[in-house]
């Protein structure tokens, strides 16, 4: 399914023009790599105003990509107050952990939100939503309610409709709207 909602978000950000957005210019990845490997081995030699800087520039790419935020806070699991207090490397780290740990450069970081983002977005617009009921199964489900309302089992009404108790009992569980509709006492009825 993965590799199908990518497939697609591909193609859409490729027919959209995002492509070099996405993948980030050439020029850009010459200037990060050659810069990363300094950052790496010699980190103290990056001065705290220069942290800082990269820092906000990070803080504001990722105010303006909410699912990047998103997706950032829920897999480091910090609320809203520490995401804030976050220090450069901390910073650093759960961006390696949730886009790419395979990024060395602090640069980088600003364009590869950005990229993840046009992603995220595309992922979305792609993936399908949540299935409805088709007109058969609303007509059944409409019948079953009917036929509950005037006293009949789960194995009486699955028989009248001819489908399987199991399908009731699916019914029950994936819409809850539908065991509402049942009562209260659906759970002791529909227990055969």
């Amino acid at each position: 399914m993965n590799y199908r909602t990518g497939k697609k978000a591909h193609l859409l950000v490729k027919k959209h023009k995002l492509m070099e957005r996405v993948q980030g210019s050439a020029m850009l990845k010459q200037a990060i790599s050659e810069t990363a490997m300094c950052d790496l081995l010699f980190p103290a030699l990056i001065d705290e105003e220069a942290r800082s800087a990269e820092k906000d520039m990070i803080y504001h790419a990722l105010s303006e990509s909410p699912r990047v935020l998103r997706r950032f806070r829920e897999q480091s699991k910090i609320s809203y107050e520490e995401y804030v207090e976050l220090k450069y490397d901390s910073l650093i780290t759960h961006l390696r952990k949730t886009l790419d740990p395979y990024e060395l450069s602090s640069i980088g970081w600003p364009s590869k939100i950005l990229a993840a983002e046009i992603w995220f977005t595309a992922e979305i617009k792609v993936t399908p939503g949540v299935r409805k009921n088709g007109r058969k199964a609303t007509a059944r489900i409409a019948m079953a309610k009917k036929l509950f309302s005037s006293g009949l089992t789960k194995s009486q009404i699955a028989a009248k409709l001819k489908i399987s108790p199991s399908t009731i009992s699916k019914w029950l569980v994936r819409k809850p709207e539908i065991k509402n509709e049942f009562g209260e006492i659906d759970e002791v009825i529909f227990l055969d």
